[in-house]
């Protein structure tokens, strides 16, 4: 009887780790990858994110559906510093109305 409750869990573990990769991977696709390029690129300048005084946490923000039917994408991405806070304004448009080709066209870094 015990040999079946555990492997009962292990199973329940097991459909729950399963379903939050399958969910993190939905939501992943569903924003611009050239977004998560710009914060890794910004994460990893050390001077910059020292001049906030590191960092505690990001958000970003962008219209879903610009991204699904429009031909231009305005975004955000918003670093908050121990000091400071980083903003990264941009905007992209598609190239040549192809999907999942987009080009820089203006960009601001802010702090505050």
């Amino acid at each position: 009887m015990k040999k079946v409750n555990i492997l009962a869990w292990l199973i329940i573990i097991l459909l729950l780790a399963v379903g939050l990769l399958l969910f993190g991977r939905y939501r992943m696709s569903r924003k611009p990858t050239f977004l998560f390029t710009k914060l890794d690129q910004l994460m990893g300048n050390e001077i910059l994110i020292d001049s906030i005084g590191g960092s505690k946490y990001f958000e970003s923000q962008f219209n879903e559906s610009d991204f699904e039917n429009s031909d231009t994408l305005r975004y955000t991405i918003k670093i908050v510093g121990n000091k400071k806070e980083l903003f990264y304004k941009a905007t992209h448009v598609r190239r040549n109305g192809e999907r999942n080709e987009w080009t820089l066209i203006d960009e601001k870094l802010i702090i505050e």
